[in-house]
C-alpha cells in the first residue's frame, strides 16, 4: 500500500505543521476535567494519578467500568493533546481512564 496523507498536507512538513495548529486549537475546546491523587510508594518515590472525571456518573458506575491506564512520554501530562482525545474515547467507550505521571 501506498501512504496518501491529508489533501491539504502536501508533505510531512506541512503535516507537522498542521498537527500542531490542530493540537493548539483543540487544547482549548476539548474540556476534560481530572481529579489528582497522590500514590507513595513503598521505596519513598511518589506517582501522580489523574483520574479522569466523567460528567453525569455516579459512584456506583464507577466500581463497575474497566480502567485504561495511560503513561504519556517524558515530561508529558494530562494537557497534552492525544490524552485528551484518549479521554474523549474513553468517555464514550465507557472505560475510567487514570493518566500516570512521574
Amino acid at each position: 500500500m501506498k501512504y496518501k496523507p491529508w489533501i491539504i498536507a502536501v508533505n510531512a512538513h506541512v503535516q507537522g505543521a498542521l498537527m500542531c495548529i490542530v493540537e493548539l486549537i483543540w487544547k482549548y475546546t476539548i474540556v476534560t476535567k481530572f481529579r489528582r491523587e497522590i500514590f507513595e510508594c513503598a521505596d519513598g518515590g511518589t506517582v501522580l494519578l489523574e483520574w479522569l472525571i466523567h460528567p453525569d456518573q455516579s459512584d456506583a458506575e464507577k466500581s463497575t467500568k474497566d480502567i485504561m491506564v495511560l503513561v504519556p512520554g517524558i515530561g508529558g501530562d494530562s494537557s497534552l493533546f492525544y490524552i485528551k482525545t484518549m479521554a474523549r474515547a474513553a468517555i464514550e467507550n465507557g472505560y475510567e481512564m487514570v493518566v500516570v505521571n512521574y
